[in-house]
């Protein structure tokens, strides 16, 4: 068994079938898919059930856990060589299982999709996105212009079952804690680069919803990457993007939600953490340079320094 693809199902009874249906393909029995039955209250499991008869295809049924727990139940029942994750309202580009299927050699300890397409359910839309990821190791790759969307990365099982590396459970965000941390113990890093992933973008997914407990978990990724930082010794540099993404994502969030007791949870946190301006010094990039310069000349008020900067970047457009 090459390959284990794990859906996590709930609530996607619009969506499961042209997800299931676009990875599977004929005449190759070296991999799975394991549906992950998240306790959803909709007919998507129904749907599957009625729409295909496949042995490659695994059901298992858990209580309503999150997306996280979902995952790792996969992970743990995974007989594949490699897994990925997979999204229940997305979909696989046609005819590109095979080849994907034919890359796994055992040697590699992740692969990652160059470029992938935004598929825009409001208007139709559609984006190829061609990212500036690179490198022969995962550490490089932490160093580059990567997104941390967990579906883009097929990862060697051994590799995290062996450390022990699972998504962290009750939180959003939890692919921006994961994909570094993964990816900073892989050593050979292969690469599909033709579009292979549709993303829907939907409203209704919950990283399109402003809420208070999506800042309150960035906090947390932001705390959990800083000490995990700590502990890279000469690769630290290579840490600063992680850091500096998720940061940014942070405070974005919370100025697009009216919240005045995270905001005052937020200030709290950045302006007393001297640890996070450091990784703005550290990062290659002028516009963190500029963030990290402002915020020490404010007195470690990093807070009103990321307003003062989203001020002048939005008079700019």
């Amino acid at each position: 068994m090459k390959l284990s693809i794990i859906i996590p199902v709930y609530q996607v009874e619009k969506y499961v079938k042209k997800c299931v249906s676009s990875l599977l393909i004929p005449n190759r029995n070296d991999y799975e898919l394991i549906i992950i039955n998240d306790g959803t209250k909709d007919r998507s499991i129904e749907i599957v059930e009625q729409s295909f008869s496949d042995s490659r295809i695994r059901i298992i049924h858990q209580k309503n856990a999150g997306l996280s727990a979902a995952r790792n139940r996969g992970i743990r029942a995974a007989k594949g060589l490699y897994f990925w994750v997979f999204d229940s309202d997305d979909w696989a580009e046609t005819n590109c299982i095979s080849e994907i299927l034919d890359l796994l050699d055992g040697k590699t300890d992740v692969f990652c999709f160059k470029s992938h397409f935004c598929n825009y359910e409001d208007n139709g839309r559609q984006e190829t996105i061609n990212d500036m990821i690179k490198g022969t190791t995962g550490k490089d790759v932490i160093g580059s212009q990567y997104e941390p969307c967990a579906p883009y990365f097929i990862y060697k099982r051994s590799v995290i079952t062996d450390n022990n590396l699972y998504f962290t459970e009750g939180i959003t965000h939890e692919d921006s804690l994961f994909t570094p941390i993964a990816l900073f113990h892989c050593e050979r890093v292969g690469y599909y680069c033709n579009p292979v992933y549709h993303h829907l973008m939907r409203d209704g997914s919950i990283t399109h919803v402003v809420s208070p407990q999506r800042i309150t978990d960035l906090i947390f990724v932001v705390r959990k990457l800083l000490d995990y930082g700590d502990s890279l010794g000469r690769y630290k540099y290579k840490w600063t993007r992680c850091i500096t993404t998720t940061a940014y994502g942070m405070f974005f969030i919370q100025k697009m939600c009216d919240d005045r007791d995270v905001e005052y949870k937020l200030k709290c946190y950045v302006n007393c953490n001297w640890k996070l301006i450091r990784y703005f010094f550290y990062s290659k990039n002028l516009k963190d340079k500029c963030f990290a310069c402002l915020s020490y000349i404010m007195l470690g008020n990093v807070f009103r320094a990321y307003r003062i900067l989203y001020c002048l970047q939005y008079r700019k457009k």
